[in-house]
Parts: C-alpha cells; sequence; structure tokens
C-alpha cells in the first residue's frame, strides 16, 4: 500500500508472476523466474534490451528490471532462500 504497487502470484504450475504499479506512472510489468537474474540480465542487454533497475536483492527475492528492444517494461527474480 505504501507503494501503490500490487503484486499477483501464478497458480500452481501455470501463469507467470506480476505486478501492476499505480500513482503517477501507472504500468503493469510480468516478471520471468530465472536461476541466475545477473546473468540473464547480461543476456538481455546481448540481445538488445536495457537494463532499468539492475539485480537487486530485496529480502525474499532477488530481482532486476529491464526493457526490451521495442521500450516493454519486464523484471526477472529468484525466490531468495527463506531462513
Amino acid at each position: 500500500p505504501d507503494m501503490d504497487y500490487g503484486m499477483m502470484d501464478k497458480t500452481g504450475d501455470d501463469g507467470i508472476g506480476g505486478g501492476v504499479g499505480a500513482g503517477d506512472d501507472p504500468h503493469a510489468i510480468w516478471y520471468a523466474e530465472v536461476e541466475n537474474p545477473e546473468a540473464a540480465l547480461d543476456k538481455i542487454v546481448a540481445s538488445g534490451g536495457k537494463i532499468v533497475a539492475p539485480a537487486s536483492d530485496i529480502g525474499m527475492v532477488t530481482f532486476g528490471l529491464f526493457t526490451d528492444p521495442e521500450g516493454n517494461l519486464a523484471g526477472v527474480f529468484k525466490p531468495n532462500q527463506q531462513q
């Protein structure tokens, strides 16, 4: 609620997670789960994408944001181990 951002989880083994942001810049973002977010972002850049937010550990996940060559915003993430 403090960020005007809602997260959506996939159901079962189907679908993808995502998020919807409100406020001054409303947007929807889809996220792909990857084994190594930093390596995935490197491949994205090599394929013509641009990093919007580098891989960052925020506690329960490590994630990064990028745009594809057409400017579409998306993200990659890896769940962190629960301790």
